[in-house]
């Protein structure tokens, strides 16, 4: 979805989708960018939840955990950065996952990520500029991280 971060993950028939507000409001756009391939997955139970940074926001239900910025599904882990990190979380002990998305244009440089976080690709989501992901993607091939780029490479899919 363009210039939003939105996230559906999928299950069977059952979808869990985050996004925020406006988004899940958004009822034509929905139908344009997501429901066809929902309809393709035979998908008819969706579960939508307003995509909010804060640490606060838990979820859990069968196969899906949320904490935060924090997702887990089956057994895919994944961590949303959607702000600088605070340097009182600098060299702790880093935190593995699977993903690291990068979203709504944080000003961060990805050597700070790596200080955060062990990860076996970042993903830059729709929500970001197009000179935010480039000035990360010239770091990222600085240092040999495997990237992608949903804005330029489209929506970003694993099947588990």
């Amino acid at each position: 979805v363009n210039k939003r971060a939105a996230y559906d993950f999928i299950s069977g028939r059952t979808s869990y989708f985050f996004a925020d507000s406006i988004l899940l409001n958004d009822s034509k756009t929905l139908s344009y960018r997501i429901k066809n391939n929902r309809c393709n997955l035979g998908v008819n139970n969706i579960k939508n939840h307003t995509l909010c940074f804060s640490n606060s926001d838990f979820f859990y239900d069968n196969l899906i955990f949320r904490n935060g910025n924090y997702i887990q599904f089956f057994k895919k882990t994944i961590v949303l950065i959607n702000k600088k990190p605070e340097n009182k979380y600098i060299n702790e002990e880093k935190l593995k996952v699977d993903y690291l998305i990068i979203s709504s244009n944080p000003y961060l440089k990805i050597s700070e990520m790596l200080n955060l976080y062990e990860f076996d690709l970042l993903i830059f989501d729709s929500s970001n500029s197009f000179y935010s992901v480039r000035r990360w993607k010239d770091e990222c091939r600085e240092n040999n991280i495997e990237f992608y780029s949903v804005s330029e490479s489209g929506a970003f899919v694993v099947d588990i």
